[in-house]
């Protein structure tokens, strides 16, 4: 399986290096967690129980997350 930071550049399109630079606080969080833009996003098969902004909701496109068993995840910043 690919990692979040993998999932999330493929599903916008964008460099890898450039999110995995947008990681979201890496010791305080369960979880890898993205900043882009004013979202937040991760991979899991469940809900995050991250409370970092709004609650989480299962992003529109999943082609990339479903292609490897995963959902991605998106929480809109507060």
């Amino acid at each position: 399986m690919k990692s979040a930071a993998i999932i999330i550049a493929e599903t916008f399109g964008i460099d890898v290096e450039d999110v995995k630079e947008s990681r979201y606080q890496s010791t305080q969080t369960t979880k890898p967690i993205y900043a882009i833009d004013n979202f937040y996003y991760t991979t899991g098969k469940k809900e995050p129980k991250d409370q970092v902004g709004q609650e989480w909701e299962m992003h529109h496109d999943q082609f990339f997350a479903e292609k490897n068993g995963t959902v991605l995840w998106v929480a809109e910043a507060l």
